[in-house]
């Protein structure tokens, strides 16, 4: 299978006021049960953001493929994931896909089983060269283009 990190960067949220009009209801589409809130507008895409990262964490979890970004509908907010964080996104799917143990790749990689893990943890920044070696590692061609 073919990954776009195109796919992966922008997710479309709907985000509009509670009944009290007090806070702000979010919801992810496409990811059933993807829900939070914030007190502002901009801390409910924080916890938009979150919300995404965390289940995507419990997609790995249950060795399922995180799901690219649906197509949104106008009015829609659009939830900006991290280049790293939507590499990750794809790399983890390659792993789930292909049936890659991270002991595997560590071995190819000649490092730790944890240190891969460490490496593609959503919730800490990676160089580039860091995933990109374990692309490699996976036997997956990586490029960057512009324009």
């Amino acid at each position: 299978m073919k990954f776009n990190i195109k796919d992966y960067l922008f997710y479309p949220a709907i985000i509009q006021r509670d009944e009290d009009g007090t806070a702000w209801d979010v919801e992810i589409r496409g990811w059933d049960g993807a829900v939070t809130f914030g007190r502002s507008f901009e801390e409910a895409k924080v916890m938009a953001q979150a919300v995404i990262i965390d289940m995507a964490a419990g997609y790995v979890k249950d060795r399922k493929l995180i799901p690219p970004a649906c197509k949104g509908e106008p009015g829609d907010e659009l939830i900006r994931i991290p280049y790293d964080i939507a590499l990750k996104f794809i790399i983890r799917n390659v792993i789930t896909e292909g049936r890659f143990h991270l002991a595997g790749i560590a071995k190819m990689l000649n490092c730790s089983p944890q240190k891969v893990d460490h490496v593609l943890n959503f919730h800490r920044s990676t160089k580039l060269d860091s995933l990109a070696k374990i692309l490699a590692a996976v036997h997956v061609p990586f490029s960057v283009t512009a324009g």
